[in-house]
């Protein structure tokens, strides 16, 4: 009985040991973004990477993505990050917390010739130990660098700050740096923000952390099912907001005076308008629900406040005049379309210099051309509160208006401005007006609506009503429809998400991610911060993300 009563003493002290060893050894979370430097213009942290996958794996299309070891993995990569023991790149991916941050953004050319090299890096805490750290890092690192490079020049530095391995191409034009420093590691492609994420983890530098603005936002915009968290900076917000702003420039209109006018005051606004953005990742109810600040400065914010006032008692009908299969539909909820339109103008025109102001309602005024809009006061008058924009192909970027009419005599002649001469002819029971120029379009006035667009897409339109074969008879439509409807959006879009997963099948090689017929649904309310914009998709912005980053076979 002694000897039992000792061998359980044993035992018992054995296992308060080993508990005490895996509490002692397990994570303990830091805020990251005390690593990462206060001017970082776009910045994304995750906290716990075996949590995302576990969550992930609970939506239909990443459980295919991840494959069906991928929720046994999440478990399994829980258990790692508590005891520690394992191959040192599942110990280290299952422990990390991880930032990613873009600290400049370098321009060259303009138009559709821009070209965007961002300076950026990836900044870990690993909350493992040296040796196993340096293990996984060249092993993740030096597979990504001889698949992306092929067969790239390795070189080794080992100082106070650490160990440096750097992987160049062929060609001597990219590289991938990683340092390593006990458990902290920083990734990038650019020496310059290497060094500057390695000052700040020295104390020798800002970190992001301390700026207050960014710790504010981070508060109001994560809770516990928060899975991920990204944050544009206020200057990370004027450079994005420049480079799409000479981008666009150069897309908005056919006329070589609206872009001229369009390349002075886009650059100068996209300093004024937003104030900074930020971004949360959750899973709810089977799906990737992504959440947008786009943060306006007070005063704008106040502005278009007064004049974007929804309507509180929306008509829906436009999904009944366009086919079942359209791949968008972007609805817009304005009780007075027009007030909404020249207080969206005025609102602008406020930020900006006296001596260009009077350019801002034009630029404005010529972005709606290419919906067949030639006087947007006079149209949007005689226009109901419904106005929706469809594109009906995923691979083709035309787009059909279609508007409630409130003045049809006014609507008629705004329509005979756009398309300048044409013929009339008839179709079932609608009847058609059609340019002669095919650059112009087509017309018609059916059900107390106004089709405009692309002479096929009208007709498919048309065709798609009379045989009843229109997205109101689309079941995966209507369920999205009434997802967004409990939101009193000022505006809702819903996208096939088949196109997405087809895409992102053929990127990854699984045929069964195509099966999909659900809508992607994003609705966008003004709020006292500026527009707030809320997604709920089965891929969400890591599918997006996915699609780009990802090298398709040639």
């Amino acid at each position: 009985m002694r000897k039992f009563r000792k061998i359980t003493a044993w035992i018992a002290a054995a296992l308060l040991l080993l508990c005490f060893w895996v509490w002692w050894n397990r994570p303990r979370p830091i805020d990251v973004a005390t690593r990462v430097p206060s001017e970082a213009l776009v910045y994304a942290e995750a906290d716990d990477l075996p949590q995302l996958l576990e969550n992930l794996t609970t939506v239909e299309p990443w459980r295919a993505i991840l494959g069906r070891g991928a929720r046994r993995l999440s478990w399994w990569g829980r258990t790692l990050a508590w005891i520690g023991v394992g191959r040192a790149r599942d110990v280290v991916l299952a422990r990390s917390q991880v930032a990613f941050v873009v600290l400049d953004i370098e321009t060259d050319g303009g138009g559709d010739a821009l070209n965007v090299k961002p300076s950026a890096a990836l900044v870990a805490e690993t909350h493992t130990s040296e040796w196993r750290t340096r293990s996984a890092v060249e092993e993740l690192v030096g597979e990504l660098a001889h698949r992306v490079y092929g067969a790239p020049g390795v070189e080794r530095n080992e100082n106070e700050d650490g160990l440096t391995i750097t992987w160049t191409a062929p060609t001597g034009h990219s590289r991938l740096i990683a340092n390593v420093s006990g458990s902290a590691v920083v990734i990038g492609n650019d020496e310059q923000a290497i060094q500057t994420c390695i000052a700040v983890r020295r104390r020798e530098h800002r970190s992001l952390a301390e700026e207050t603005r960014f710790d504010a936002v981070r508060r109001r915009f994560t809770d516990r099912t928060a899975l991920a968290f990204g944050y544009v900076s206020p200057r990370g917000a004027t450079e994005i907001a420049k480079i799409l702003a000479l981008t666009y420039a150069a897309r908005m209109s056919d006329d070589p005076r609206a872009q001229s006018a369009a390349a002075i005051i886009l650059p100068q606004l996209a300093g004024k308008i937003l104030r900074d953005a930020a971004w949360s990742m959750r899973v709810a109810d089977g799906e990737i629900e992504d959440d947008y600040l786009f943060a306006l400065p007070d005063e704008l914010a106040s502005r278009i406040g007064q004049a974007f006032s929804p309507s509180h008692e929306p008509v829906h009908s436009a999904e009944r005049l366009l086919p079942a299969d359209t791949y968008q539909l972007t609805r817009y909820n304005y009780a007075d379309p027009a007030a909404a339109w020249e207080g969206l103008k005025s609102a602008i025109a406020s930020q900006l210099d006296r001596l260009i102001e009077p350019l801002a309602g034009r630029v404005l005024d010529a972005a709606l051309k290419p919906y067949g809009i030639e006087s947007p006061r006079d149209f949007l008058r005689a226009a109901g509160s419904e106005i929706a924009t469809a594109q009906i192909l995923a691979d083709d970027q035309a787009r059909v208006l279609i508007a409630r009419v409130k003045d049809e005599a006014t609507l008629r002649a705004e329509v005979r401005r756009h398309l300048k001469t044409f013929r009339r002819e008839t179709l079932g029971d609608v009847e058609l007006l059609v340019s002669t120029d095919d650059e112009r379009g087509a017309a018609c006035f059916v059900d107390g609506y106004l089709i405009l667009g692309r002479e096929e897409d009208v007709r498919q339109c048309v065709r798609a009503r009379a045989a009843g074969r229109t997205m109101a008879a689309d079941e995966a439509f209507r369920r999205a429809a009434r997802v967004a409807a409990n939101e009193q959006a000022l505006i809702a879009t819903y996208t096939r998400e088949r196109e997405s997963m087809r895409e992102l099948a053929h990127i990854l090689g699984r045929d069964e991610l195509v099966a999909s017929s659900a809508y992607a649904i994003a609705t966008t309310q003004l709020t006292a911060e500026g527009f707030r914009r809320r997604t709920r998709s089965s891929l969400g912005l890591l599918g997006a993300v996915l699609t780009q980053v990802i090298p398709t076979a040639p």
